[in-house]
C-alpha cells in the first residue's frame, strides 16, 4: 500500500512531462509552419514587384510614345533635339527610376518576410529546447519529490 502513492505521482510526473513535451512539439510545429508562410511570403513579394516594376516600364513606353506622337502631329522634329527631346528623356529617366524604386520595395518587403521566417525558425528550435528542459525538469523534480516521500515513509 505504501507504493500505491509513489505510483501514482510517477504517472503524474510522466503524464506532466508529456504534456510539457507535447506543448513544446505543437509551438515548434507551428513555428516551422510560420517560417514556411513568410519565405513564401517573400517570394511572392519578390514577383509582385517584378511584375509591377515591369508593367510600370511598359506604361512608360507608351506615354513616350504618346509623346512623340503628339510632337510628330504637331510638326515638332525630335530628332533635332531640344526641348522636346529633354522632356521625352525625363520621362524616360523618372520612369526608370519609379521602375527601380518599385523593384526596390519588393526587395525590402522579402528582406522583411525572409527575417520573419528566420525568427520563427529560431523560436521553434529555442521551443523545442525550452521543451526539452521542462520535461526534465519535471521528470527529477518529480523523482525528487518521490524520493523524498519514500524517505519520509521509510
Amino acid at each position: 500500500m505504501a507504493f500505491a502513492p509513489l505510483i501514482v505521482m510517477a504517472v503524474a510526473a510522466v503524464a506532466s512531462a508529456a504534456a510539457t513535451y507535447a506543448s513544446a512539439k505543437q509551438q515548434s510545429e507551428t513555428n516551422k509552419y510560420n517560417a514556411k508562410v513568410y519565405e513564401n511570403e517573400a517570394l511572392t513579394q519578390k514577383y509582385a514587384a517584378k511584375y509591377e516594376e515591369k508593367k510600370h516600364r511598359e506604361r512608360v513606353r507608351r506615354f513616350i510614345g504618346i509623346q512623340r506622337a503628339k510632337y510628330a502631329a504637331s510638326g515638332i522634329d525630335i530628332s533635332a533635339g531640344g526641348s522636346a527631346q529633354m522632356v521625352i528623356s525625363d520621362t524616360a529617366g523618372q520612369g526608370e527610376m519609379d521602375a527601380l524604386a518599385i523593384r526596390y520595395g519588393g526587395d525590402v518587403a522579402a528582406i522583411g518576410a525572409r527575417n520573419k521566417a528566420t525568427l520563427q525558425k529560431f523560436l521553434g528550435k529555442s521551443t523545442m529546447a525550452a521543451g526539452y528542459l521542462e520535461t526534465g525538469a519535471t521528470l527529477l523534480s518529480s523523482a525528487s519529490n518521490m524520493y523524498g516521500m519514500q524517505l519520509k515513509t521509510g
